[in-house]
């Protein structure tokens, strides 16, 4: 074997190893407008999630109850037809390279960030981004646990305290 097929060899396997297993941990972020008085709000109502945006019908249907359950276990009650805040998402398919012994090998990652806007004003008073090593060949199933996780992640420092 030369040098060349023994780094191919090492990026299959690298890249085996972190996108064959389950699912890993789902990292995130969140920023919010801090002249809002959340204690203000208390219904919500999600945006039409466009076709295609999540790879699955299925994932857009797991996103929304996600989002209904994890907000309403903190309170907020849903409400389509007068909310306080419209929950909106736009996942984003991207690539993170990461470097091994032997160069840089590229992973595919999702992030969805999702946005709470005062209809009224239609300003975004939080908005938070979710992100995880994602492989379009897994099972539903294990898409639905990186849903899950997502929604989690987003909703946790959510209403956020001063």
């Amino acid at each position: 074997m030369n040098v060349s097929q023994l780094i191919l060899a090492t990026k299959i396997m690298l890249a085996a190893v972190l996108l064959g297993c389950a699912p890993l941990p789902v990292e995130g972020r969140y920023s919010y407008e801090i002249e809002t008085d959340f204690s203000e709000l208390e219904s919500f109502a999600l945006a039409d999630v466009d076709e295609g945006v999540f790879s699955t019908p299925e994932s857009t249907a797991r996103f929304r109850i996600a989002m209904v359950r994890a907000l309403s276990a903190k309170g907020f009650t849903e409400n389509p037809k007068n909310p306080d805040f419209l929950v909106s998402a736009a996942p984003v398919e991207t690539y993170r390279e990461m470097y091994v012994l032997a160069g840089n090998i590229i992973i595919p990652t999702a992030m969805l960030r999702v946005s709470f806007v005062r209809p009224s004003s239609g300003k975004r008073v939080y908005e938070a981004a979710a992100y995880a090593y994602y492989e379009p060949s897994w099972s539903q199933e294990e898409k639905n646990s990186v849903v899950d996780e997502a929604v989690k992640v987003i909703v946790a420092e959510f209403p956020p305290s001063r």
